[in-house]
């Protein structure tokens, strides 16, 4: 039989990957930097590799260190999930979370659904609007969290992620060539429309409007149908849909960041749970993508 990963040894790992110092990794997990270190060694001692490279005071994961760091991280997820749903007290509730369409459709199934299995007696209902108007609604009460992207009509908030933006279209459809630039877009208010038609703008490049709609499957079709290009972030990007750049005569556009804001007030405990499963899912080494349709 195959020999079992430690728990433990996986913590001080993961603290020691994240720290890049075992002095510090130390005081993350309430061990002394030769207790971490003796941890590591057992580690590798029991995969048989070498983890970290060792440069003063700092270290650097090797490429196995790197490879066993993403299974690391899932194995205390899930060790922590089953810890959580036997150990803590029981949470019950609605939680009202507000979000645009394309992260409705992206994050939340995953984040959610975990959310789900650990916590079933909290309800949460979510709306799919705009950042602008999902900000609204918190700030009014109305809802307890909101996850948005950051804008000038939505600044502040918590950063939990950053995602690249690129230009969009259908494979094999030349649909960039033409002038005016035909876009497929969310309504006004959205963060990603800002970004690429002030990129357009700056950049000169004619534009008009083909398509608009607030709903991510709508943006989706009109792009895959050839009639227009979009611009989306890395994680909404489904099959048969192509990124496009400056080879194409379109201009650089910066990353969305995506930011939780929450209700004026203390959050109900189900609601801060839920804050913290967005915090440690959508956090930028965390990869997300399409769920299957």
């Amino acid at each position: 039989m195959l020999p079992t990963l430690d728990t433990d040894l996986l913590r001080a790992f993961a603290a020691v990957a994240e720290m890049r110092n075992f002095t510090r990794a130390g005081e993350v997990i309430g061990r002394t930097q030769s207790a971490v270190s003796m941890q590591i060694k057992r580690l590798e001692d029991q995969v048989q590799v070498q983890l970290f490279r060792r440069d003063g005071r700092a270290v650097e994961l090797t490429e196995n260190g790197q490879l066993l760091l993403g299974y690391a991280r899932r194995i205390l997820k899930l060790s922590d999930e089953a810890m959580t749903h036997f150990t803590a007290p029981g949470l019950s509730g609605v939680v009202r979370v507000g979000t645009p369409d394309d992260y409705a459709v992206s994050f939340l199934p995953t984040v959610l659904g975990a959310f789900a299995r650990v916590y079933p007696a909290v309800w949460v209902e979510v709306v799919c609007d705009n950042s602008v108007q999902v900000m609204e609604m918190v700030a009014a009460g109305k809802l307890d969290v909101g996850l948005v992207s950051r804008g000038p009509m939505t600044p502040g908030g918590e950063l939990v992620r950053s995602e690249p933006l690129h230009w969009v279209a259908a494979e094999g459809e030349p649909i960039y060539e033409e002038t005016p630039l035909p876009l497929a877009l969310w309504p006004e208010g959205c963060v990603c429309r800002h970004h690429g038609l002030s990129a357009l703008d700056a950049a000169g490049r004619p534009w008009r409007v083909a398509y608009v709609s607030r709903s991510c499957s709508a943006i989706h079709g009109a792009v895959l149908s050839g009639i227009a290009v979009s611009m989306m972030e890395e994680s909404i990007i489904p099959a048969g849909i192509r990124r496009l750049g400056p080879t194409e005569g379109l201009p650089e556009l910066p990353d969305v960041e995506i930011t939780i804001h929450r209700r004026p007030g203390k959050l109900p405990d189900a609601a801060e749970r839920l804050v913290q499963y967005f915090q440690e899912r959508l956090a930028d080494d965390q990869p997300l993508r399409m769920p299957a349709a």
